[in-house]
């Protein structure tokens, strides 16, 4: 009984997790309007090592692009692992919030969702399996 609570417990975490990803890349996607085009001036590469001591790396695009009269730097908040799919001077499309120019998506880049929808599904097939499986003791 104690393993199948747990098993309905990580699936409706996961549930959570997916739902608030795909609300949250839903409310920015609403908030980013207006649309420029940017240029990647630098890549940036994080690290991060697991309990294990594996290390795995993520790369940011940092993008320039102009509203107005203002120029702005900043760092995508998606990054991608094992290699970037950016290059220092790529031209890409971008959709900023004009309440806060800093705040943008790269149009067409639909990781997040993606990311929601996987998690929310994982999240269904372990609750549901946790509740209707009868060889989880």
């Amino acid at each position: 009984m104690k393993k199948k609570i747990i098993v309905i417990l990580v699936g409706l975490l996961f549930l959570g997790i997916g739902i608030y990803t795909i609300k949250t890349s839903n409310a920015k996607a609403e908030r980013c309007t207006e649309e420029t085009s940017g240029v990647v001036v630098n890549v940036i590469e994080e690290t991060s090592k697991d309990s294990d001591g594996n290390i795995s790396r993520h790369y940011y695009p940092v993008l320039e692009y102009q509203v107005g009269e203002e120029i702005v730097h900043e760092k995508y908040s998606v990054g991608s692992g094992n290699s970037s799919k950016y290059r220092v001077g790529d031209e890409i499309d971008i959709l900023y919030n004009p309440s806060n120019n800093e705040e943008f998506i790269i149009k067409g880049d639909s990781t997040l969702k993606i990311l929601g929808y996987a998690f929310t599904g994982m999240g269904a097939v372990f609750a549901i399996l946790g509740v209707v499986s009868k060889n989880i003791s």
